[in-house]
């Protein structure tokens, strides 16, 4: 009767360390999911314009977390969940930062466009008035600069 407490006792330990290895297993594969899937959206992000650089650099951390998580996984399974529970709120918060992070890239590059329109815009007015105009003030200036001078007759000389 004994031994047999002591192998259903047993049997009961295999059975509950597995189920935490795949609960463990489960948490970091859905932690890595969602920092691929943050990394795909401050892509797109980052192709709208937007400064994504703090919010890589939190995903890394993250990421560092899962690894240390992963360490710590092989010696002690049981102290992972920390890491993993750090690494999902880093997500998390990045996650409700990328929206806000879009809307500003968005302006940031209609900024941008309107300066670059208003830069062209006062290039080709300037190249405008300088084609009808500079021959004008040219000369203009020209006169004024040159009027006192006088043009002196050459004795004999004949050219």
């Amino acid at each position: 009767m004994k031994k047999a407490k002591q192998s259903l006792l047993l049997v009961l330990l295999l059975t509950l360390s597995i189920f935490i290895h795949a609960d463990l297993a489960s948490a970091q594969s859905q932690v890595l999911t969602d920092i691929q899937n943050s990394f795909l959206k401050l892509r797109y992000a980052e192709q709208q314009g937007a400064n994504v650089t703090l919010q890589a650099n939190l995903l890394t951390k993250a990421l560092q977390l899962v690894q240390q998580g992963d360490m710590v996984n092989r010696t002690s399974p049981s102290l992972t969940s920390p890491y993993y529970q750090q690494a999902e709120q880093i997500v998390q918060s990045v996650n409700s930062q990328i929206n806000q992070t879009i809307i500003e890239g968005r302006a940031h590059q209609q900024a941008e466009i309107i300066n670059l329109s208003l830069y062209l815009g006062l290039l080709s007015t300037l190249s405008i008035l300088t084609y009808f105009y500079s021959d004008k003030v040219f000369w203009r200036l020209w006169l004024h600069y040159h009027a006192k001078w006088s043009v002196a007759r050459r004795n004999g000389n004949k050219r």
